[in-house]
Parts: C-alpha cells; sequence; structure tokens
C-alpha cells in the first residue's frame, strides 16, 4: 500500500518521464552516432593504410667500414651477374639480429646487384626498374640503378656483420661496380655501403666514391645514370636528390631519374635515417649508438 506522501513522486515521475521521452530518444540517437563515429576513427587508426615513414633524415661525413668477414653475393663477372644479359636475381641472407623498420621487426634481406636491398623472408625482384612507390617488399636504396659487375678483380657485392651485441652493424657493400650505360669502364667504379645498427635501428648509407666523371665507357661515351635514393614501405618513401655535401627530401614525389653528373654526392657523405624518437650518440659510423 503506497504512502499518501509518497504518491505525488510517483505521479511527478511519471510526467517527467512522458514529457521528456522525445528528447531522451533524441539523446539515445546522437550518443548513437557518436559510438560510431569514435569506432570508425578507432579503426581508421588501426589500419595500417601506407602512413608517412616516421624517420629524421641528416646528412653527415663519415668513412668506409672494414669489413672483417664478407660474405660475396655477388662476385667478379663470370657471366651470369648482369653484364650484356640478364640481372642476376637478388640473394637472400639472414640478419644476426632483428632489424626494425616501420615498426615491423625483419629477420632477413635480400641483397640485388642494382644498389638495392628488400627487407623480409620475401625476396625483392632483380631491382632492374628502379621506383621507390612500386616495390612489394620494404626496401633501402643507397643508389638504386641498373648496376654491372666490372670483370676486374675486386667488383663484388658482400655483406658483413661489424662490432658486438649488442651494438652490431650489418653492413652490405657494393664495390668497385661499373655504372649503366658505362660499359665494363676502364678507371673508377661507384663503391658505397648499407648499415643497418642493432637495437636503435638506424639507416646509413654511406658513399665512398660515386664519381661517374672518371669513368669511360665501353664505347668511349660518358656515364649516364637515372637512380633513385631513398627508403619506402609499400606506396610511402623517402626519396632523397643528393646535392654534393648536402641533399634534400621528398616524402610525396619520388626522385627516380638521379643523374650523377648533374647531382653528385661527394666522397665521405654518409646519410641517416633515424627513427623518430630515438636519441643517438657516439660515433655511430663505427658502431656507436
Amino acid at each position: 500500500m503506497q504512502s499518501l506522501h509518497t504518491q505525488p513522486m510517483f505521479d511527478w515521475l511519471r510526467n517527467v518521464q512522458h514529457i521528456h521521452k522525445p528528447e531522451f530518444h533524441q539523446m539515445k540517437r546522437l550518443h548513437l552516432r557518436w559510438l560510431c563515429s569514435m569506432a570508425f576513427m578507432l579503426v581508421a587508426v588501426s589500419v595500417p593504410a601506407w602512413s608517412q615513414l616516421d624517420y629524421v633524415f641528416s646528412v653527415t661525413t663519415g668513412s668506409l667500414t672494414t669489413l672483417s668477414s664478407p660474405v660475396q653475393t655477388h662476385s667478379t663477372y663470370t657471366g651470369a651477374n648482369g653484364w650484356f644479359g640478364t640481372p642476376s636475381s637478388a640473394v637472400s641472407a639472414p640478419l644476426p639480429f632483428p632489424f626494425v623498420f616501420n615498426a615491423t621487426s625483419y629477420n632477413d634481406v635480400s641483397i640485388t646487384n642494382n644498389g638495392v636491398i628488400g627487407l623480409g623472408a620475401t625476396p625483392m625482384s632483380d631491382g632492374t626498374s628502379n621506383d621507390l612507390a612500386q616495390e612489394s617488399v620494404p626496401i633501402l636504396a643507397p643508389f638504386w640503378d641498373q648496376m654491372r659487375l666490372g670483370s676486374r678483380s675486386g667488383s663484388q657485392i658482400n655483406y658483413s656483420t661489424e662490432g658486438s651485441a649488442p651494438n652490431r652493424i650489418f653492413v652490405v657493400e657494393y664495390k668497385d661496380m661499373a655504372l649503366s650505360g658505362g660499359g665494363d669502364g676502364t678507371v673508377t667504379r661507384v663503391t658505397f655501403q648499407i648499415r643497418l645498427h642493432e637495437q636503435c635501428n638506424l639507416i646509413e648509407f654511406y658513399y665512398e666514391n660515386m664519381d661517374p666523371g672518371n669513368s669511360v665507357g665501353w664505347s668511349g661515351g660518358t656515364v649516364t645514370t637515372s637512380g633513385s635514393i631513398g627508403i619506402a614501405n609499400g606506396k610511402t618513401f623517402i626519396s632523397v636528390t643528393p646535392n654534393g655535401n648536402t641533399a634534400t627530401t621528398s616524402a610525396s614525389k619520388a626522385n627516380n631519374n638521379i643523374s650523377l653528373g648533374s647531382s653528385a654526392i661527394d666522397k665521405g657523405v654518409l646519410y641517416k635515417f633515424t627513427p623518430a624518437g630515438i636519441s643517438l650518440s657516439g660515433n655511430t659510423a663505427q658502431g656507436g649508438t
């Protein structure tokens, strides 16, 4: 049996509920719309839809890393290494430590004879068509162009692990490579290195000699290049355009037509791609972190 004092309160509540019922349903609809909007935003954030590579690019100087235990992937021309014929396939190699690129860890690389390497267990193509935004695997390209192993001794591609854990460096060296269009050449060939650092995941491109002006083509003509420099993951990239001891970058337009004749790279130049938020100290070119 209801009390005489509580009955008016129940009547008031029923009236309020009746009066505000449309407003209640409107608020409910707005709330559902808000939840759907938030869910859509969360999905959009969680999907890896080719977000921009989060690296800081810088230019400094360094020196050539001497390989203590080099492993050859492509050696002096023997008839199947891209000299007047089909370029050799990429050679897979295990990394001595997990290397994180763009928030994904990799344990393998594939090394081409055209100045570019791929990351991951799936090998990249032979690298004959240099386009930073078109490779199906993540790539690191210090100078991606059609190259050839010269016929003279010493023209080779090697990799090696330098230093000791947890500061090891995985180095891929392109040594005395003959540039495309220059044939076997007779004088100078290009030499450069890719360096992957343990733990800090720093990427380095070091250039020992990139002077095509000292090369003479097999026909006596000048050597021409149309290369690409940078790092890429799917459709996203950081494209580098060299200018002597400096360089510019772009994440919106890939420069896939670099001519070393007009866009030179000075001897001793070191390009660094540092993961954002990482602070480095010491001489990283010699194994610092």
